[in-house]
């Protein structure tokens, strides 16, 4: 399916708690479910705090048609290492049809083209095999797993981490 990245705005807010309220999309996620608008609405303006101070880039994932479908991110680190970490979540309607691979390939290339970037990690529960399977088709490496670093709803879950490395020297 293709899709496009568009800037996050406020009026992506009612969509923004339609994602974040399910318990799907929490599931392997450790930002936790929104039981109110308002949790939401203040994750968004943390999104867009972060945004002002060149700490990350969110967006959100549309369809050609203008459907919100997803957030997608990458959380910059120190700008010295020229690196981010790349998270998304995708609502459930729109899983195993190929939206997180063309956001994620989307972003990656902006990171390395637009930002400059030498390096994109990732992490994914290693429950979560729709996560790994995104990562290694977009040329993600598995670099290796973090030994119960995810306070999921289920417990302490280990992560696989991944990255992906510029190819300009």
């Amino acid at each position: 399916m293709e899709v496009k990245l568009v800037s996050l705005i406020e009026d992506a807010i009612p969509f923004l708690y339609k994602l974040l309220s399910n318990p799907l999309v929490d599931q392997y996620n450790t930002l936790g479910i929104h039981k109110e608008i308002r949790e939401t609405e203040d994750y968004f303006w943390k999104l867009k705090q972060q945004e002002e101070n060149n700490q990350s880039i969110t967006f959100v994932i549309a369809s050609l048609d203008n459907q919100k479908i997803g957030l997608i991110a990458l959380d910059f680190s120190q700008p010295k290492f020229k690196s981010a970490t790349l998270w998304y979540k995708i609502h459930p309607d729109y899983w195993r049809k190929g939206v997180a691979t063309a956001a994620v390939l989307k972003i990656t290339t902006m990171g390395f083209s637009q930002y400059h970037l030498h390096r994109i990690e990732a992490g994914c529960a290693v429950q979560n095999i729709g996560s790994q399977k995104v990562l290694l088709k977009t040329g993600f490496i598995k670099e290796g797993c973090k030994k119960e670093v995810l306070p999921l709803l289920t417990g302490w879950s280990d992560a696989y981490i991944y990255a992906l490395v510029s190819k300009k020297a």
